[in-house]
């Protein structure tokens, strides 16, 4: 059975594609469509564990889509990692 996505968020979209990232119980799943189809996609899975201790497993994320993270988790801003 597949896990439940908890929450996502998308950016970037633009008229061939878009980047996102999906939210599961014990992980998040970092995305870059593009269209059409068969042009392909990338997508990256990180652990909570890892996005506490390191930030996120991308660079391209807004820092408010990286903030609304962050309060969905209820992560103090002292323990957020925040991108230059």
């Amino acid at each position: 059975m597949e896990e439940p996505i908890k929450k996502s968020w998308e950016w970037s979209c633009r008229e061939f594609e878009y980047e996102g990232v999906c939210l599961y119980k014990d992980s998040l799943l970092w995305y870059k469509e593009t269209y059409p189809a068969y042009a392909g996609g990338t997508a990256r899975k990180q652990s909570l564990k890892d996005f506490m201790e390191n930030g996120p497993a991308v660079d391209t994320i807004p820092r408010e889509i990286l903030n609304e993270i962050y309060d969905y988790l209820n992560i103090p801003r002292a323990r957020r990692k925040m991108q230059e």
